[in-house]
């Protein structure tokens, strides 16, 4: 594997991530696996492992996911590469013309047989490919030599004295050979190939690329209409499609003349837990220290009401226990509420403050029962303060994708906390709602989880290319990954804008210097004002009404309107999931939903034409401002003391009190 090193300066960052640069030679580099959840590609390996028919499978995802870059890392893998010459056709090249296509395969398949020492046996393809398009080739003789030592094909004569030139003439009939004879020389090249590897079976795949790159009119002309060319080459096909097609009533016609269809997603959006308030913890862990401090009320009361020396030293030993429970999840309540080093200096202050106060009436009081209060409230205080100085150090120098990972570390630190009390707890009642809240911390684990996994990814793609050292802070990457969307095309897209403005704004040699050369904020900024003046040009009544539609309901009742097909061909509208009725879901793009709040106009039921290519939005991608965590509620974690800890008592208040809050 070739050598690669990642950028370290603006140059070269931005000769990386040149759209026309060749992934190939660095894709072992930068390649960034995806969990089976964003890419289904994976998966077609373990069906090829099984399958003995020529299948064609179709592969579907949102302009941008990365389904090219998949689909090459899965052609370079080392099981697929024994068992199966890889070629890559590309549909920009072909358009949608079935016969184009498999013309195209047949060239793959030339070049495959001549590697294996075929070539005389494929000599006359390049001529039926000729014949296939409408040229017919003629020779016309340059040199004194007889005929006989002229030989008609067109790739070489026989004598080592022959000259010739070789012309193409349209002819007026159209095709000399038909769809038919590619298709047959098709089936003779591959029976060739597979009979020389006739013990490993080695066959031939064939990988159709930028086809979702069509218009709807023309991908159903190829998919629905002209498929069954493309069907009958002996090969195995997979086949890009576009996203709009899966929108129309025929898609499931479509579906069934593929041996499967595969789905390639954008990474979901990545709000903390505390920003999109799909996570109830909070009140778990409320509910938590709440059974505990009842538990503890009652061992305190035990004591006082006289035992022997044995059972005051376990029960002393149980309170201890509960006492360290409670404070752990104090901790946890804490850094759940005030997760980002700013909030928790901020409630560290006030408990500073809160504490002078209390030295002031400390002095001044004359009372003993009131100076031994306030004693005791300044040495609870003393104790959270130490809680809080724990959570500080945990967050002080965490970026966004630590912050989550800690957000998933409290909570399987508190689902912990549910199974001591499941283990512990004898009541019915109690037992069923940790129960419930037992599971809703799997089904919360289980999200986050996913989340840390595309955030990971989505970095990785960024600095295996590119150091962090290019940027301005790593907080500055986590912008560029939020305005993105979760499209990997469009965070690169959004780097190379910053990296063609730097070289345009200064001196040549400072793109070249990486102490120099940064990518600041006030650049970004830029970057993203430019861009959306440019989305701007094509928010017509109509299309804003589609967006407004789509940022309350996150879908559309009319996939094929225009309007709503030209924002998802562009990227002003990005679908997350795979399929209707399963997980898919529509988001809008950062950079336009800032946009939105100046654009609240309703629909006039103008004539919604879609603008020229000049209007059309350029590259981009972004996030906004609101990317950083906020404060959440301010709560405290005080609870106030309750009555003894009887285990039904217990389970029947927690039910009354916080039911609704805590249904799934």
């Amino acid at each position: 594997m070739k050598f690669f090193w990642r950028a370290r300066n603006i140059h070269r960052a931005l000769n990386i991530i040149e759209p026309g640069r060749s992934i190939e030679t660095i894709l072992g580099h930068v390649f960034v696996q995806r969990s089976e959840v964003r890419s289904d590609i994976q998966k077609i390996k373990g069906y090829l492992r099984h399958e003995e028919d020529f299948s064609k499978i179709l592969i579907t995802g949102h302009k941008g996911a990365g389904k090219t870059t998949e689909l090459k890392s899965f052609a370079s893998d080392g099981w697929i590469k024994r068992r199966f010459h890889v070629g890559f056709v590309s549909g920009s090249d072909t358009g949608a013309s079935a016969i184009k296509i498999i013309s195209a395969i047949l060239k793959q398949i030339k070049v495959f047989a001549q590697k294996e020492g075929f070539a005389e046996e494929v000599a006359g393809i390049d001529l039926l490919l000729s014949h296939s398009l409408g040229w017919e080739p003629t020779l016309e003789v340059s040199g004194p030599f007889p005929k006989e030592k002229v030989d008609k094909n067109i790739f070489g004569p026989a004598g080592d004295n022959s000259e010739y030139t070789l012309k193409f003439s349209r002819k007026k009939d159209g095709q000399l050979a038909g769809p038919g004879d590619v298709i047959k020389s098709i089936s003779d090249a591959v029976d060739k190939i597979v009979a020389k590897y006739r013990f490993f079976r080695k066959k031939v795949l064939i990988i159709i690329t930028d086809v979702d790159g069509f218009s709807l009119d023309d991908a159903l002309k190829l998919l629905r209409d002209e498929i069954g060319l493309v069907m009958k080459a002996k090969c195995y096909a997979i086949i890009t499609c576009p996203l709009s097609l899966t929108y129309h009533e025929n898609w499931g016609l479509i579906k069934e003349q593929f041996a499967g269809v595969y789905h390639v997603t954008p990474f979901e959006p990545f709000p903390l837990p505390e920003q999109d308030g799909m996570f109830s913890i909070d009140k778990i862990l409320h509910e938590q220290i709440n059974i505990r401090l009842r538990h503890r009320t009652h061992y305190d009361d035990k004591i006082s009401n006289g035992v022997n020396e044995i059972q005051r030293q376990m029960i002393r030993l149980k309170i201890r226990q509960l006492t360290d429970e409670i404070d752990n999840l104090k901790h946890l309540l804490l850094e759940y509420n005030f997760h980002s080093p700013g909030a928790l200096k901020h409630h560290f202050e006030k408990y500073n403050f809160d504490e002078a106060q209390l030295r002031e009436r400390l002095h001044i009081t004359t009372s003993k029962k009131e100076r031994q209060h306030i004693l005791k409230k300044m040495k609870q205080l003393e104790r959270e303060k130490n809680v809080l100085r724990q959570a500080i150090d945990n967050y002080e120098n965490l970026n966004r994708i630590d912050l989550m990972r800690r957000q998933l570390g409290i909570h399987r630190d508190v689902q912990s906390h549910v199974e001591i009390l499941l283990k512990r707890e004898s009541s019915p009642k109690l037992l069923q709602r940790l129960q419930r809240q037992n599971r809703r911390l799997n089904d919360d684990i289980s999200v986050l989880e996913q989340r840390v996994a595309d955030y990971e990814a989505l970095y990785g793609i960024i600095t295996k290319r590119i150091h962090e050292r290019v940027f301005e802070s790593p907080a500055l990457i986590d912008d560029i990954i939020i305005y993105s969307g979760g499209v990997p095309s469009e965070m690169l897209r959004l780097i190379r804008h910053c990296c063609v403005l730097y070289t345009n704004t200064h001196r040549w040699w400072e793109s070249w210097i990486w102490f120099y050369g940064k990518i600041t904020r006030e650049l970004l900024g830029e970057v993203i004002e430019r861009i959306q003046r440019t989305y701007k040009r094509v928010l017509t009544d109509e299309r804003i009404f589609v967006l407004q539609h789509i940022r309350a309901n996150q879908d559309y009742d009319e996939p094929l309107d225009e309007d709503f097909l030209f924002l998802v061909r562009e990227g002003l509208i990005i679908q997350y999931g795979k399929e209707k009725d399963v997980d898919r879901w529509f988001g809008i793009h950062p950079l336009v939903e800032e946009l939105l709040p100046g654009l609240d106009i309703e629909k006039t039921g103008g004539d919604g034409n879609v603008q020229s290519g000049d209007d059309e939005p350029g590259d981009g991608d972004i996030q906004s401002e609101g990317d950083g965590p906020d404060n959440g509620d301010d709560q405290s974690g005080g609870t106030a003391e309750l009555a003894e800890p009887n285990d039904e008592k217990i389970a029947a208040e927690s039910d009354t009190e916080n039911e609704d809050d805590l249904q799934n």
